[in-house]
């Protein structure tokens, strides 16, 4: 007989994992945009560098120090 916690997923674990994600949006939504583009882009999007410069229309300086704010 398999449980759920031998499939590693519990009824708690997933309203837990939920809460995380509710948390981590309200506080993107609550940066100014241009920080809340740049962490988007770079954490879930995985656009780095010089790419995510040139999507940005910015140098890299200031997508590393947009990161760094945000």
């Amino acid at each position: 007989v398999t449980s759920c916690a031998d499939l590693g997923i519990s009824p708690s674990s997933i309203v837990a994992r939920n809460e995380q994600q509710r948390l981590l949006l309200q506080a993107l939504r609550a940066l100014p945009i241009d920080l809340q583009i740049a962490l988007e882009l770079y954490y879930f999007e995985q656009i780095r560098g010089p790419e995510l410069a040139q999507a940005l229309g910015v140098p890299e300086g200031t997508v590393r120090s947009r990161l760094r704010r945000g």
